[in-house]
């Protein structure tokens, strides 16, 4: 492989990157949580649950980037979209379905109580965060899944419309302010439905609610536009200015998670701080954050997010059954979350090879199958 090629390949690896950067994130929130830490120090951790929009910036970006490149070359464009995505999503979604209730039947999978029958049908056809009970009552953490998803219904209408920056700059302005207004406005329009459940549930519900996470894929749009054009690549490309910004960034979040900041929504500003990593890195790639072990954790993320909770439960379990304690809040930590990384990663792995890998195969298949018939009708109907 010549050294352009090469340069091409590795283009992206900043995006996997961040994939593996998410998972940790998600990791830590949910050892902090399980150790229960306490302090400022509970804070901090806390903001390890901005990494699922991480996840969403991610995606955003990664769908328009295979959508522009596809345009024009592929006939079904958007047909061949959700054939891809959907390959990629439900096979290792349903296996959650069956391995969770196989291990746990209808009791608790995490935290939360276990689903009832009715929950099954819902999270089958990933449309969970439809409802509060139904969110991750099935399959834990499946709520970022189902609006992973809802968001691809979506996508059909925006793609055409969203074509400049410029315009990812406003849809960012919608997102961000009359996006979760609306959201608002419906919660209090539907208060009396939800009367009857608990009131923290309720409260997640619609912090979770679709359009009130549109704007973390908002900045995916940016992001797509910003890479593709090469805006600020030669002011970024200074290694101390890029640096000193990433640092910064960092800093900022790590700052923001002990401060009370009621606006902007506090998701759609690590969003926001997540897009302009990203930029960043696309021109630096630093090896601090790209490297061999943040890209492998990333490209295996999926089957570790949908796994990590079964080890976490696994490991508490056993830290208690076997009177297991640590007194310290930061050792407890992470000792914690180190057992969930080293556990899950062979997991997920795993997961990855037995299951998405052959299902994206698939998916694949169809695609080339369905030109091919396309091409065959056309062949015939000229001879005829």
């Amino acid at each position: 492989m010549d050294n352009k090629a090469l340069q091409s390949k590795n283009r992206y690896d900043y995006i996997d990157a961040l994939r593996g950067i998410a998972i940790a994130l998600v990791f830590v929130v949910h050892a902090g949580g399980r150790a229960n830490v306490e302090g400022a120090f509970r804070k901090v951790i806390s903001s390890g649950q901005y990494g699922v929009q991480l996840f969403f910036v991610i995606s955003a970006f990664t769908i328009f980037l295979t959508l522009d490149r596809r345009k024009g070359k592929e006939e079904g464009l958007i047909t061949n979209f959700f054939i891809r995505r959907l390959f990629r999503i439900l096979p290792v979604y349903w296996f959650g379905i069956v391995f969770y209730t196989v291990l746990y039947g209808l009791g608790s999978r995490s935290l939360l109580p276990g689903p009832e029958v009715w929950h099954f049908l819902p999270n089958f056809l990933l449309v969970n965060l439809l409802h509060p009970e139904t969110m991750s009552s099935v399959v834990p953490g499946g709520w970022s899944i189902s609006c992973e998803v809802l968001f691809y219904c979506v996508v059909p209408l925006l793609f055409p419309i969203i074509t400049t920056y410029k315009r990812a700059l406003y849809f960012i302005m919608l997102t961000v302010v009359l996006f979760p207004v609306m959201s608002k406005v419906i919660s209090v329009i539907l208060a009396s439905q939800f009367s009857l459940y608990d009131s923290d549930l309720v409260r997640l519900y619609w912090y979770r609610f679709p359009l009130n996470q549109l704007g973390a894929f908002a900045f995916g749009f940016l992001l797509f536009y910003l890479v593709r054009e090469g805006r600020c690549w030669e002011f970024l490309s200074d290694k101390c200015l890029n640096f000193s910004l990433l640092v910064s960034l960092i800093l900022m979040c790590v700052l923001l998670s002990l401060s009370q900041i009621p606006f902007p929504p506090r998701h759609l500003f690590y969003s926001g701080c997540f897009c302009i990593i990203a930029m960043l890195l696309s021109v630096i790639p630093w090896a601090v954050v790209v490297n061999r072990a943040t890209i492998f954790l990333g490209r295996i993320s999926y089957s570790c997010y949908l796994l990590h909770f079964f080890v976490l439960k696994e490991v508490m379990a056993y830290l208690t059954v076997n009177g297991i304690e640590i007194g310290n809040q930061y050792m407890r930590f992470t000792v914690i979350f180190t057992l969930t990384l080293v556990l899950t990663v062979p997991l997920g792995y795993m997961s990855y090879r037995i299951i998405e890998l052959p299902a994206s195969a698939v998916g694949r298949f169809l695609i080339s199958y369905r030109a091919k018939v396309k091409a065959g009708r056309a062949e015939s109907s000229i001879h005829a």
